[in-house]
């Protein structure tokens, strides 16, 4: 019982590893040059939508934050309140993205592809911590 349980925890902790570089990377690219991810992941934008890419990037560095800040608390620690904020987080993102792309013909170049991938895999994997038994 107590190997599985540090088996867990290792691996939340890469979860949290992984979430935090990802978000450090995306959130500073985002604020630094958000017209270039604009153009990478095909969306148009104007200067307005420049400063809310730069806004989404704070968030994203928020997030990062919070993951980086987790990566050392137990699995009964976190479980609830920052698993589930990233679980319902990852699947509104991937379902704000197909709604986008159906009701404003949004087209989804292979980057956006790749972006929706990783944001499926983060939300099972944290699905699965969430809805594991205790």
């Amino acid at each position: 019982m107590k190997k599985s349980q540090n088996d867990t925890t290792t691996k939340l902790k890469l979860l949290f590893w992984l979430h935090s570089i990802a978000g450090l990377s995306f959130g500073l690219l985002f604020l630094v040059v958000p017209d270039f991810l604009s153009n990478l992941l095909a969306v148009p934008t104007d200067s307005m939508g420049t400063i809310g890419w730069r806004y989404f990037g704070l968030g994203v560095l928020a997030l990062a934050g919070i993951a980086f800040g987790s990566r050392n608390k137990t699995l009964d620690e976190v479980r609830f309140p920052i698993i589930l904020v990233f679980f319902l987080m990852l699947i509104a993102m991937v379902l704000v993205k197909f709604g986008l792309m159906l009701f404003t013909g949004l087209e989804l170049n292979l980057w956006m592809w790749f972006v929706i991938g990783f944001h499926s895999f983060m939300a099972v994997a944290y699905g699965s911590y969430l809805f594991r038994g205790r």
